[in-house]
């Protein structure tokens, strides 16, 4: 069975119809056609090889260019600022915690340690970080502060070694290429 022009459907034996045989041929040519495209040309889905290896090929090369040009001295300027600022904060609250004199030196190396006793502002026995020891200054930075040393009282309030208040915010410094500070201000001993 099949359908004529006109798109009626045949019940004759031949499968003619009143548009004749030339109905059936375009038919089955527009069908052949059909086949033929859609063999020719499948669904383009996916990336070729060569493709993939090109952009891996490119992208090998730009993160060699970006490994070479990266300098890591202002990536350990800005560890050492932020580790610097975490102890000294870690600092205030142990001598809240401890009821004690703690002792911040930014002479030399920078360096906690806990007072012998609450008359003097020194360094008996040095601290180490929570995690672990504190990091070294890298090279090509340095540390500089307003007030070299420096106890923080059993009320978090920073004193200098003769143990007198401190008269304003002491700045400190962390200097590579670029210069980053924060405050110890003088009453409450806030680090920012």
């Amino acid at each position: 069975m099949g359908e004529n022009c006109c798109g009626i459907r045949l019940f004759e034996a031949g499968g003619r119809s009143a548009c004749g045989e030339n109905a059936l041929i375009r038919t089955n040519r527009a069908a052949a056609r059909s086949r033929w495209r859609n063999w020719r040309m499948p669904s383009s889905a996916g990336f070729t090889l060569l493709e993939l290896v090109v952009t891996l090929v490119v992208v090998g090369i730009l993160a060699v260019v970006a490994i070479a040009r990266l300098d890591t001295k202002e990536f350990d300027a800005r560890g050492y600022f932020d580790q610097t600022q975490g102890m000294v904060r870690y600092a205030q609250k142990l001598a809240v915690a401890r009821r004690g004199l703690i002792y911040v030196d930014f002479t030399g190396a920078f360096r906690i340690c806990v007072t012998p006793n609450s008359a003097t502002c020194s360094c008996s026995s040095p601290l180490t970080a929570p995690s672990g020891a504190i990091k070294p200054l890298p090279s090509g930075v340095t540390l500089g502060a307003g007030t070299a040393a420096f106890c923080f009282d059993s009320a978090g309030r920073p004193l200098l070694t003769t143990l007198a208040p401190m008269a304003g915010a002491n700045t400190v410094t962390v200097t590579s290429a670029g210069v980053r500070t924060f405050l110890i201000e003088p009453e409450t001993g806030y680090v920012h």
